[in-house]
């Protein structure tokens, strides 16, 4: 289910935390979507409300700017540590799921292919391949 939640996730615009939500409703149904998404979201609104009347002469501190970059930097270590660790093992078993996944990201970064065009053709491509296998 985490999987699952992750991979729609990752597809959505806007932040992550639309897992949060995915995996109340998976958990508790409507009321637990609900909780979780006010519990993903409150903190980091209650801090941006807090820190958006300081937030031009934070901007000038090279250390706050330089903790901000470091902080962006782990956040990418967490996320290919996940896809190193939980996703890749999960969902690249043969040689053509390499292939498509590889593909499929050679398609994003070249920039010219939409992302949900390109989620749904690798989708489709590995339940093709699936299916011939």
């Amino acid at each position: 289910t985490m999987l699952a939640g992750y991979g729609a996730a990752q597809i959505m615009p806007g932040p992550l935390f639309s897992i949060a939500s995915f995996l109340g409703m998976a958990h508790a149904g409507p009321l637990g979507a609900a909780v979780a998404t006010v519990a993903i979201f409150l903190p980091g609104l209650a801090l941006v409300y807090a820190i958006a009347p300081l937030w031009e002469g934070l901007r000038r501190d090279r250390r706050i700017m330089a903790g901000l970059a470091g902080a962006n930097a782990a956040v990418v270590g967490l996320i290919a540590a996940a896809w190193a660790t939980m996703i890749s093992p999960a969902g690249i078993e043969t040689v053509w799921d390499a292939a498509i996944s590889a593909l499929g990201l050679a398609a994003l970064r070249a920039g010219r292919a939409p992302l949900l065009l390109t989620a749904l053709a690798v989708a489709t491509a590995g339940a093709g391949v699936s299916a011939l296998i």
